[in-house]
Parts: structure tokens; C-alpha cells; sequence
């Protein structure tokens, strides 16, 4: 990734494969933070989840081809790890998602994807692999559901690096060099501030810089099935873009997959690119 902000400066970015949080040569951690996280559902979760031996996907070559379409894109997940992922396999489920995701993001992105968390302030930086990606959720998830505030920050830096491209490029006469950004959220609930506000603000200042209409996507991934949160939800993916006349940058879906943790080609393929691509937006699937 090559996203700057504010908070996590990327002049100095991890090697490829290395997370802001743990180092895999690391020494074992001290008895304190054992302690703190000795809960076995969390310590045991990255060993025994169901997705860390999944089938072979199996997908037709225009499905391929649409996967390719992520090598033209940054990805970005951003996880929920509020108080309620606790709840029953939530926590594991979200893990699941990521586990899936990244193997199938992770062969189109050089540069490897970015994990970040709503409460946690580190984030994983230039993700290469699913075992670096799994470790990241060893910990127990805590406190509000302040998503529309995430979203602020990653949206209003991007925006920034975005007017720098622009400024950059007018001085020198060439293109703008700016790659696109495919923010995939995994989210079990409605959150405790106002993300429709945040998303239709930003889609209004990308809509005013003359930005690409694909340059952003954003793809909301369900973690469970709670009605009310998919009513929300789909709020979010049917009514910004209409009642706030902007861009239609959303989509939304639920990670439903089978016991062993597998998708349908069609699923991973809309859950991966359903902000970013419009067609696969308006598709319905079998998850």
C-alpha cells in the first residue's frame, strides 16, 4: 500500500509480510501480556478455524479476469473489532473472512494488503501472506463500534494523497499517479456513529476534485445475520448515492460461507469487488 496517514506514517513502511503489531521472529511475549490475553477462544482460534484448509476454488476465466481487476487497486480491510464481535463465533468469523480474502487479494497486490481495526491502533501494513494476516486477530475484541470515524481517516487521507497526485502531475505535465483503493469493511452491526454522513461527505469532495468514479470503492461485509443490521446495511449501499446525489461507491454483502469455510467463486468475487466493480455490485448471489 502506498496510503500515508496521519496517524501511521509510511515513509517508514514494514518489510513486505510484517504487521505493525507482531513480529513473527519476535521473542515470546511477556508473562503479562499472556495473561491479559490467556482466554483460550482467542489464542486458539488462529489453529483450529475452519478456513485454514479450504478447497480449491474453482472459477470460470471470466471470473478470473474479474479477479485480475484487483491488481489495479490497493485493497484495504477494515475490521470491526468492537465489544460485540465476543459474541458467539463472530470474532472467528471475521478472522475466517480475512483468511479467505486475503488469499485471493493478496495474488493481484504487489504490494501486499493493509488490515486495520476500529479500537486497535495498530494496524497491519503490506500483508503478503494469510498467516501474517491471522495473526493479527490475537487479541480480544473491545469497546464502541466507531466505524464512521475510521472511515473519516481513511477516506480524508486518501483524499489528500489523492490532490497531491493531481498537484504533482499539473506541475509536471504527466498523469495522475494515484492508485485506486478498494476498502473492504467486515462489520457484524450497526455502528455507533454516523457512517452514512461520513461516506456521503467524502463522496462529495471526490465528486468536486473531478476524481474517477472508480477511483474508491467501498464494500461492507456482514459478519452474521442480524436483520437489523442488514436493513442497515442496505441502506447504505441503496439510499447515499440517491438521496445525497453523489457517486455510488457501496456495496454490501453477507460472508455466509459452508462449514469448511469455503465460498462460492461467485461470492468471493462479489464480497472482493462489489465496491469497485458495478456490474458485480447489482449481481445477487448464492453465498
Amino acid at each position: 500500500m502506498r496510503m500515508n496517514l496521519n496517524i501511521f506514517r509510511r515513509g517508514s513502511s514494514p518489510t513486505p509480510g510484517s504487521t505493525a503489531q507482531i513480529d513473527k521472529s519476535a521473542p515470546a511475549p511477556p508473562p503479562s501480556y499472556t495473561q491479559i490475553h490467556k482466554d483460550a477462544k482467542f489464542e486458539g482460534d488462529m489453529k483450529t478455524s475452519p478456513s485454514t484448509e479450504t478447497k480449491e476454488i474453482v472459477f470460470t476465466s471470466e471470473e478470473e479476469d474479474q479477479l485480475q481487476m484487483l491488481s489495479k487497486y490497493d485493497t484495504v480491510f477494515v475490521v470491526d473489532d468492537s465489544g460485540s464481535m465476543c459474541e458467539g463465533r463472530r470474532w472467528e468469523q471475521a478472522q475466517e473472512a480475512i483468511a479467505t480474502l486475503t488469499k485471493f487479494a493478496i495474488k493481484e497486490d504487489e504490494n501486499g494488503i493493509d488490515v486495520h481495526f476500529l479500537n486497535k491502533r495498530e494496524p497491519g501494513l503490506n500483508i503478503q501472506t494469510v498467516y501474517d494476516a491471522r495473526r493479527l486477530f490475537n487479541f480480544k475484541p473491545y469497546g464502541p463500534t466507531l466505524l464512521g470515524m475510521k472511515l473519516e481517516q481513511l477516506l480524508g487521507e486518501y483524499q489528500r494523497e489523492y490532490a497531491e497526485a493531481v498537484q504533482t502531475a499539473s506541475k509536471t505535465r504527466t498523469k495522475i499517479k494515484c492508485k485506486p483503493v478498494n476498502f473492504v469493511v467486515i462489520t457484524d452491526g450497526r455502528p455507533t456513529d454516523t457512517v452514512p454522513n461520513i461516506i456521503a461527505f467524502a463522496a462529495k469532495q471526490f465528486d468536486n476534485m473531478g476524481m474517477p468514479l472508480h477511483q474508491v470503492g467501498i464494500q461492507f461485509v456482514q459478519i452474521g445475520n442480524d436483520p437489523g443490521v442488514v436493513k442497515f446495511l442496505k441502506s447504505l449501499d441503496d439510499d447515499i448515492a440517491l438521496k445525497s446525489g453523489v457517486r455510488d461507491m457501496v456495496d454490501t454483502t453477507q460472508f455466509n460461507p459452508d462449514a469448511k469455510g469455503n465460498l462460492t467463486p461467485e461470492a468471493l468475487i462479489k464480497t472482493l469487488l462489489g465496491g469497485i466493480n458495478r456490474r458485480v455490485d447489482n449481481d445477487e448471489v448464492d453465498m
